[in-house]
C-alpha cells in the first residue's frame, strides 16, 4: 500500500504491508488455482532480495539500498475477504494487506546506482498491453523482457 492510488482505492491513508510465506510464492510459469481465491487482482511490482536483515529504528535509505543484491519483476496476486474491496487500515492489517500470492521473474544483479524510480513497467495480457507508466510500479526494459 505504498501507491497513493491504491491507498485511495482501499481508503487507507498510510502504507502497510503483509507477509508472503513460502507456499504463497509461485515459480515463473507456475499455475494458480482461482478456486483458492475470493476476489483477486494482480499488481506489477519490483521484488528485492537482500543479503542481510535490516532491523531497528536507525535503518536508513542508504542501508536498505546497500543491502539489496538483486531485483526482479514480481506479479503480486492480491485477494481480500472484504466485499467490493471496501477496506480500511485495520481491515487491511487483519487481511494480511490482501497478500495472496506472488510470481517472480529471474533475478538481476542490482547496482547501488541504479535509479529504479526512473524505470517503467508495462503489463500485457495475452500480448495486449493493459497498463503502463507512472501509475504502475516501474521496472527496466531488461526486467520486462524476463517475463
Amino acid at each position: 500500500m505504498t501507491l497513493k492510488a491504491m491507498q485511495e482505492l482501499a481508503r487507507v491513508d498510510t502504507p502497510d504491508s503483509g507477509v508472503l510465506l513460502d507456499g504463497m510464492v509461485l515459480p515463473d510459469g507456475g499455475r494458480l488455482s482461482m478456486g483458492e481465491l475470493m476476489c483477486s487482482r494482480v499488481e506489477a511490482e519490483i521484488g528485492f532480495r537482500f543479503d542481510r536483515d535490516l532491523v531497528g529504528a536507525r535503518v536508513t535509505a542508504r542501508d536498505v539500498r546497500n543491502a539489496v543484491t538483486e531485483v526482479m519483476l514480481a506479479l503480486e496476486v492480491i485477494d481480500t475477504r472484504f466485499e467490493d474491496w471496501r477496506i480500511g487500515l485495520v481491515d487491511s492489517i487483519v487481511d494480511n494487506a490482501s497478500s495472496a500470492r506472488v510470481v517472480t521473474g529471474p533475478a538481476v544483479a542490482f547496482a547501488p546506482g541504479w535509479d529504479l524510480a526512473a524505470e517503467r513497467v508495462g503489463v500485457s495480457v495475452d500480448g495486449v498491453p493493459v497498463a503502463e507508466g507512472p501509475d504502475q510500479v516501474r521496472a527496466s526494459r531488461t526486467l520486462v523482457r524476463m517475463f
